[in-house]
């Protein structure tokens, strides 16, 4: 009975694919005299034939389709198709090459082309796919089946399984064994993924609290052998994100070579081992410490090593991969950390997956996207990268989000990109990883603004603002309604909510203008009370909506024109209580208090003014902080301190290391106390401050998380 129900889930997901949906053109085409033909018969593979959608006839008279399985294709997923009006050949390799054979075959019926041709194609990268390792809320099981049927259609063949969430997957429980609901679910992932030719790779992330014995290397195999027992053939080892004894490289090394000898060369269909190191990108690199070189030299060269580039949030260049292949005598393994928003929860990332350099072609072992929380939301991103590691040469990243929007959006693909294209920027960011957005709208705003400012808009310069923020709320309206992708929609519903409130209040700022100029005072008020309602619908939408603990906002459109809508609402406010002698309140849309920090890894943090809560984003990675290392918050001017609150992820109470100090008006740092409730150190010092000020007092090295770290001021 549960077959049935999977299968079922599966063709859910296979019959959800539009008719018309697109490939990237093939590497090599080549049209030959004659038609193709109008109908198909096989005698060979029809249920692989029918997965992509490709009607059988038993007409005698339609073409035969041919499978041969040649040694002369040396690549096992290229292929071959040649399509004239009697037959079609394929060969291939392996099954697989036959699949995308197959939806090379079913994308040119459906263009309803006429003229034979004969095709050959392959991929440029051999592991092509996603890893589901950001933090906060995984994927629910219709999620990744979805994805899965997903990967296959764009011929993706990997799909790393490794929710930082998951206790199974990491501490506390990485060595026990699943519970037998969970188990259930992962054995219907690796069926899924087998029916649409991707490898499901489960990873495990014991570094936290590993021992480095026997008995700890036993509990990896057996762990392994009861994931193997499940169907699992794909293996990874996570060790990011850690500290303490775990990070030791000639430690992993040789833990990772026991697993090759003793696990994956014992059974004859496992795939190749990967792993994720400590020092996963460039900045965190420390070759005097020999950690990455000590990798290189020592780790079995069968097993891949993960990288993410000069930074966290890196891209792929040729010059990170080069510098990174020299260091581990292999070619990376690319872990793109894109469109993963867990470092800015508040944003989605929608916008074309560019900075995937053309010149890569011969350095990378493998590309897998890490994605959103959203699975639905991240296919199109996803998708590009399949394009990209495809045909690397070729890859455009406009025309490939463009096609992807097409093939996901049947009748709202036109809404989605706009509404797409003004959603692409996290925001600011301790990883100061920041995305184009708006795209043409940089000019006509910056234009709007200078003019605004000495108060001479012209007609034309208010109407391509005023038609900006029509067609926002229109693709905002149409997504509301769209039925292409309900999914997708639901994801990205608070989003499209306070998109529409956002443009509506900036619409209202313009009839502000056109009052202001007019010297009407009441159209003025009744413009300013229209914009006030929008915003305090804004803020309905930030309190009920997206409540993660990190990131509990909504903020669409934050790069350019939200922004440009609340300097509009701010000057004319004030410029109105000048003229007017009015006494409008002008609220300071901007955090106007600073973080200070001589660490390198915080010092560029983010912080937000919520509520009269002062939050910095948290920091998901490993923070050292040495003695005297200090974070502070900077008030613009003295505030009331009510409570105080660090998460550093561990119990350890806080005052063993740490300080919180309050710098007072007279100029003078004092010490606050306080006591742990839980992960969390909590004080209650109801002060003025100027600032509030956290700092390592010990002469240790401490190695944190920072989940929270806030300040409520009043």
């Amino acid at each position: 009975m549960r077959n049935i129900f999977v299968m079922a889930m599966l063709l859910a997901c296979v019959m959800g694919w539009g008719q018309n949906y697109k490939l990237p053109e093939p590497k090599s085409v080549e049209f030959t005299s004659g038609e193709i033909p109008q109908a198909f018969k096989s005698k060979k593979y029809q249920h692989l034939i029918h997965q992509v959608g490709i009607e059988l006839s038993e007409n005698r008279n339609a073409a035969l389709i041919k499978i041969n399985f040649s040694k002369k294709i040396k690549n096992p997923e290229a292929y071959q198709l040649k399509l004239n009006k009697n037959e079609v050949n394929i060969e291939a390799a392996t099954e697989r090459g036959v699949y995308y054979a197959l939806l090379r075959l079913k994308e040119i019926i459906n263009a309803k082309a006429n003229k034979a041709l004969q095709i050959y194609d392959f991929p440029d990268v051999e592991f092509r796919g996603v890893v589901e390792g950001f933090y906060g809320t995984p994927w629910q099981y219709k999620d990744r089946l979805r994805m899965l049927s997903f990967l296959g259609k764009n011929r993706m063949n990997t799909y790393i399984y490794g929710p930082k969430d998951d206790p199974y997957h990491s501490s506390p429980h990485w060595r026990e064994a699943y519970p037998e609901d969970e188990a259930r679910q992962i054995q219907d992932y690796v069926e899924a993924a087998k029916n649409n030719y991707v490898d499901f790779y489960w990873a495990i992330h014991p570094g936290k609290d590993i021992k480095w014995n026997e008995a700890d290397r036993q509990n990896l195999i057996q762990k392994f052998e009861k994931m193997y027992a499940l169907g699992v053939r794909g293996f990874a080892v996570f060790f990011d994100d850690i500290s303490g004894e775990g990070t030791n490289a000639a430690k992993q090394a040789e833990l990772l070579n026991f697993i090759q000898t003793k696990f994956v060369d014992t059974h004859t269909d496992v795939l190749p081992l990967i792993m994720c190191p400590t020092e996963y990108n460039k900045s965190w690199s420390n070759l005097k410490g020999g950690y990455l070189p000590t990798l290189g030299k020592e780790l079995d060269p069968r097993i891949h090593i993960m990288w993410t580039g000069d930074g966290v949030i890196g891209d792929v260049t040729k010059e990170s991969l080069t510098w990174i292949n020299d260091k581990i005598n292999r070619k990376a393994f690319f872990w793109w950390n894109f469109p993963v928003t867990d470092y800015a929860r508040d944003h989605l990332m929608l916008g074309p997956a560019y900075r995937l350099d053309q010149k890569a072609q011969n350095l990378l072992a493998g590309v897998v996207s890490n994605p959103m929380e959203h699975a639905e939301a991240s296919r199109i991103a996803i998708a590009s990268v399949g394009d990209y590691t495809w045909d690397i040469a070729k890859y455009d990243s406009i025309q490939s989000w463009e096609k992807n929007i097409t093939n996901e959006f049947e009748t709202c693909a036109e809404a989605y990109t706009f509404f797409a294209k003004n959603n692409t920027d996290a925001g600011p960011n301790g990883h100061r990883y920041r995305k184009e957005e708006s795209r043409g709208f940089e000019q006509p705003a910056q234009e709007f603004s200078k003019a605004l400012k000495n108060l001479n808009l012209q007609k034309s310069q208010i109407e391509k603002i005023q038609n900006y923020y029509k067609q926002l709320l229109s693709s905002a309206e149409t997504l509301q309604k769209c039925k292409d992708n309900p999914a997708l929609i639901l994801e990205i519903y608070p989003w499209i909510l306070q998109t529409k409130n956002i443009a509506q209040k900036g619409l209202a700022t313009l009839e502000m203008y056109d009052a202001y100029k007019a010297k009407n005072q009441e159209e003025f008020l009744k413009a300013f009370e229209k914009a006030e309602r929008w915003e305090l619908k804004r803020s309905f939408v930030n309190q009920d909506e997206n409540k993660n603990p990190y990131h509990p906002r909504v903020s669409p459109v934050s790069k350019l024109v939200s922004p440009l809508i609340d300097d509009t609402f701010k000057f004319l406010i004030e410029a109105y209580n000048q003229d007017f002698k009015g006494k409008l309140v002008v609220k300071d849309y901007d955090n106007p208090h600073q973080f200070v920090s001589n660490n390198a890894k915080l010092k560029d943090l983010n912080i937000r003014l919520e509520n009269n809560k002062l939050a910095a984003d948290p920091v998901l990675e490993v923070i050292e902080v040495r003695p005297n290392d200090y974070f502070t918050f900077e008030f613009k001017s003295s505030k009331n301190v009510k409570q105080v609150l660090i998460n550093t992820g561990e119990q350890e109470v806080f005052e063993k290391w740490g300080q919180v100090e309050l710098l007072s008006e007279n100029g003078e740092w004092k010490n606050v106390n306080g006591e742990m409730k839980g992960n969390e150190w909590i004080a209650k010092p109801n002060e003025k401050a100027q600032q509030v000020r956290f700092k390592n007092k010990s002469k240790q090295v401490k190695n944190i998380y920072l989940r929270q770290l806030e300040v409520t001021i009043k």
